[in-house]
């Protein structure tokens, strides 16, 4: 990675699996990325703000994963919930060891907890729309006690993995667990019993979720009105004022769609590199919108 910022959250994820969290420095980190400890503090304001980017960003690769199967019309309903299955498991096993060294003894801040139950929440949701078109509409008032079932089987075999050494393959897993939920379906199913998880507390969940959503558009909109700002200070002239403006234009056009397209608020972001003077706020946007660039 030759870019500042991914070298400096290489960096940290490194130095955090080597020597844990707490005792890993600001200093230690700009060292290792080979840059100034006040370079750091250009893109991040603090360690918690750092991995709270490396999560960010580890989720970012499992949802370009989960969207993928999610659009395969090659895949049958329930090939899709496997392939989200074991997706959701690969991604376990290879970052448990980075989450538990980490979060081990750490203090976590109201806003790396907020994160932790937002992706916790989006991930539920994405199982429960796939059960949902495998089983049918029957399954809606267990869809959540299901779903929770699946993720506790899937949590005790990664301690199975971590704590007893045992080397599990991910595509057997996801058979093994996409039987296990026929059951677990078919049996709900039978006996109608009363869902544990009720719609009272779908409905809070629903209530969290949009109220970080509208966090995130006030901060999107906020770092938007700091780009442009900049961008009018640029002494620039001619055709590449034009574009700039356009591209401006173009950008706030894609962040006020209600369905934001990911790769094309990417491209619009990664053309704006050539301008030193967009670098803090072009990164800031980039990380608030959980979107790589270079």
């Amino acid at each position: 990675m030759s870019d500042k910022r991914d070298r400096i959250l290489e960096s940290a994820k490194a130095l955090f699996l080597e020597q844990g969290y707490q005792t890993t420095s600001i200093q230690s980190i700009a060292d290792k990325a080979q840059i100034s400890k006040g370079a750091i503090y250009i893109y991040f304001k603090s360690k918690q703000e750092i991995l709270l980017a490396i999560f960010r960003h580890l989720e970012e690769e499992v949802w370009e994963q989960i969207n993928k199967i999610k659009s395969d019309s090659s895949l049958t309903p329930r090939e899709q919930l496997r392939e989200q299955i074991y997706c959701y498991y690969e991604d376990v096993r290879a970052n448990s060891q980075f989450s538990q060294t980490v979060l081990t003894g750490c203090e976590l801040s109201e806003e790396l907890i907020n994160y932790s139950k937002e992706y916790r929440y989006r991930l539920q949701m994405s199982q429960e729309d796939a059960l949902v078109l495998v089983y049918g509409d029957a399954i809606r008032p267990w869809r959540l006690d299901v779903v929770n079932s699946l993720n506790g089987m899937m949590q005790e075999l990664e301690m199975t993995m971590v704590l007893d050494n045992i080397e599990l393959s991910g595509k057997k897993v996801a058979d093994h667990l996409c039987n296990l939920t026929d059951f677990i379906v078919n049996g709900l199913l039978d006996s109608q019993q009363t869902p544990l998880l009720d719609e009272h507390w779908l409905l809070e969940r629903k209530a969290f979720l949009h109220k970080e959503e509208a966090k995130r558009s006030r901060t999107v909109s906020e770092l938007l009105e700091e780009l442009e700002k900049a961008a009018k200070k640029l002494v620039i002239t001619g055709d590449n004022k034009e574009m700039l403006q356009e591209t401006l234009r173009m950008l706030s056009e894609a962040l006020a769609s209600e369905n934001q397209n990911k790769a094309l608020l990417k491209a619009f972001l990664t053309s704006l590199r050539d301008y030193q003077e967009l670098e803090k706020p072009r990164k800031a946007l980039a990380q608030e919108l959980g979107i790589s660039i270079s």
